[in-house]
């Protein structure tokens, strides 16, 4: 589903009459929202950047927070090609779009989603809507892994062999395990959203509310150990690992911002990237 920043524009665009992409330029200019409202983190494959969006808008900024350019006007939900020269994005209809990592040579794809997935040798992409599906990279050859309509945000694990995915059709959210083939589904996590897998295979980060705030979880695949990475008093979303594991990058909410931050994978060193 479209982020709320994306919804928020929507508001705006209906009371004011404006174009939904002059709405998310004079956001991101700070016209309209003095406050950042970031969101679905993704590290570059070398590890030296992380798309996010930021007001409806595609961001680029280094690890070390000193270089950001935005690269798309109308976007959400970006994820990097394996080799890094491309991003697949969705826009506030759903639509599914690549252009490459500098924002160049956009192009849209014939399939609307949810959620998209790169898989590590970068020839398909997952993607949900109404089920979980996969696409070769340009957007041809669709096949239906899981036409079940609350599966949801498909994520690869790194030898491309499964696929994890949060079920929405049950209250809280669960976590399963899918085989790239569409069989073998697995239950791991009984409450959690948004999956990610490590880059060596062996845990999945996800998100999970509890007593009105949400937190990074990280489970381990083999011993289903849990471990808490983020409590608090407030909205911890969207974790995504560095390609190297040592790290997770993540969607922070306090007050009426949300922030990138960046964390080590046991849940130290805490800081706040962008916001």
């Amino acid at each position: 589903m479209p982020n709320k920043s994306v919804l928020t524009l929507k508001k705006v665009v209906s009371v004011l009459g404006i174009p939904f992409c002059v709405a998310a330029l004079a956001a991101t200019s700070g016209l309209l929202w003095p406050y950042s409202d970031c969101a679905d983190p993704c590290w570059s494959p070398d590890g030296n950047r992380i798309a996010y969006t930021n007001h409806a808008s595609i961001w680029v900024i280094d690890t070390g927070g000193s270089q950001q350019i935005k690269i798309s006007t109308c976007g959400s939900c970006p994820d990097w090609s394996p080799d890094g020269s491309r991003i697949a994005y969705l826009t506030d209809t759903g639509q599914v779009r690549v252009m490459d990592a500098d924002g160049g040579n956009d192009r849209m794809l014939p399939v609307g989603a949810s959620s998209i997935s790169w898989s590590p040798d970068g020839a398909r992409i997952a993607f949900s809507s109404q089920g979980i599906w996969l696409m070769d990279g340009d957007g041809s050859g669709t096949t239906s892994l899981s036409d079940i309509g609350g599966y949801a945000d498909p994520v690869w694990s790194p030898d491309g062999s499964r696929l994890a995915m949060q079920c929405n059709s049950e209250n809280p959210c669960g976590i399963y395990v899918i085989n790239a083939d569409g069989s073998g589904i697995t239950k791991l996590v009984s409450n959690g959203s948004s999956p990610a897998w490590s880059p060596d295979g062996s845990r999945i980060a996800f998100c999970r509310e509890n007593s009105g705030y949400s937190d990074i979880w990280v489970v381990d695949i083999n011993s289903l150990n849990e471990v808490n990475l983020t409590i608090g008093t407030g909205f911890d979303t969207d974790p995504a690992w560095s390609p190297d594991g040592s790290k997770l990058a993540f969607v922070s909410e306090r007050g009426y911002s949300t922030f990138i931050c960046v964390m080590n994978s046991d849940g130290t060193g805490r800081r706040t990237l962008v916001g």
